[in-house]
């Protein structure tokens, strides 16, 4: 599981555009300064260390540092749009 620090040292987040770029080469295409992702058929996912997460959950986790335990909804319906006034957190309910 990956903590915000990992994160921070590995990639940086604008939260004004929803961006996430390499901070460090990582093999490939992903080269320092490369934005980071592959778009998938409902969001974008980022591998790291051999896991692939969701980039929204991942805004999150750099964002407040902890990952969410709910859902991360984008309020325009594009799911491409990782602006963080965009992602709306709507937690788990209580059984």
């Amino acid at each position: 599981m990956i903590t915000a620090d990992r994160l921070r040292r590995l990639l940086s987040y604008d939260p004004e555009t929803g961006t996430f770029r390499w901070l460090v080469d990582r093999g490939g295409k992903a080269m320092a300064g490369t934005v980071a992702g592959t778009r998938c058929r409902d969001g974008i996912d980022i591998r790291i260390d051999s896991v692939i997460y969701r980039a929204t959950r991942l805004a999150y986790l750099y964002m407040t540092g902890e990952l969410p335990n709910g859902r991360l909804v984008p309020l325009d319906n594009d799911p491409f749009n990782l602006a963080w006034r965009n992602l709306h957190y709507a937690p788990r309910r209580a059984a």
